[in-house]
């Protein structure tokens, strides 16, 4: 199989430019991936199938917790706070209201947003619950999604209609629907796109979620990198396309 740094080398001999210059290896590393995408979302070719396994967390409840309105410091008493808990939601005892959890700072104190709205309370119990999942941050178009405790393939709903099936996420069970919701918001920017998933019911076990995907392709970096579609496509079709790219930024005549 060609490596990245033999397609550029051959690339680079079809239009005339050094591909040891640094500007024409940029551009011609470009114009490869961009040839490279272009194939890739053509279809849905069976070499981007991929497979993730989700598995779903159980509410945390151990021991109790004291607040002060209008703070937003939660302080446990036999709690287990973790690192972990970071973007997972709590609703305190006595209210249906769910916090974001900003912070950890042990296994007795995190930080909530917004600060806390109900009276102060010095011992409370309350569940802290996981409503966001990440899928893999090559996922693409998902295909399918499935439980096997139920068993039962989950049905899509946009999250419009979760949001009226399940207004405040209180019903838990083994999910047997899923919406598609916002990137993730912990990672920051990156190649792929790392979608959420949100359950219906909320997931009130573990579960093992398996998730089958139309996958992105990450673009070629390093000159021993193998590009991941198959051979056929190499110069037939993506060599002639990332030649034609360099052909309209050389203002080629041959470029038709």
């Amino acid at each position: 199989m060609p490596t990245f740094l033999t397609l550029r080398q051959e690339l680079g001999g079809r239009l005339g430019l050094d591909e040891t210059v640094a500007a024409n290896a940029t551009r011609l590393n470009r114009w490869i991936n961009l040839a490279q995408d272009d194939i890739s979302s053509r279809h849905d070719w069976s070499f981007l199938e991929e497979r993730d396994i989700l598995q779903t967390v159980v509410d945390k409840t151990a021991g109790t917790v004291s607040m002060t309105n209008a703070s937003a410091t939660v302080i446990g008493t036999s709690t287990a706070f973790a690192s972990t808990d970071v973007s997972r939601f709590i609703q305190f005892e006595g209210n249906d209201d769910w916090y974001e959890i900003l912070t950890f700072t042990s296994t007795t104190s995190i930080t909530i947003r917004p600060s806390f709205g109900q009276d102060t309370d010095t011992s409370m119990t309350y569940t802290i619950r996981t409503f966001y999942y990440s899928l893999d941050t090559d996922v693409n178009r998902i295909l399918s999604v499935k439980q096997y405790n139920t068993p039962v393939k989950l049905t899509q709903v946009s999250a419009t209609a979760l949001d009226r099936a399940q207004p405040n996420i209180t019903t838990t069970g083994a999910p047997t629907a899923y919406a598609l919701f916002r990137l993730d918001p912990t990672i920051g920017v990156q190649y792929g796109t790392q979608r959420q998933l949100q359950f219906f019911p909320s997931p009130n076990d573990e579960y093992n979620i398996e998730v089958k995907y139309i996958k992105l392709l990450s673009n070629l970096s390093a000159d021993s990198d193998i590009i991941q579609i198959p051979h056929q496509f190499h110069v037939s079709v993506l060599l002639a396309g990332a030649e034609w790219l360099g052909s309209k930024f050389l203002n080629d005549p041959k470029e038709a």
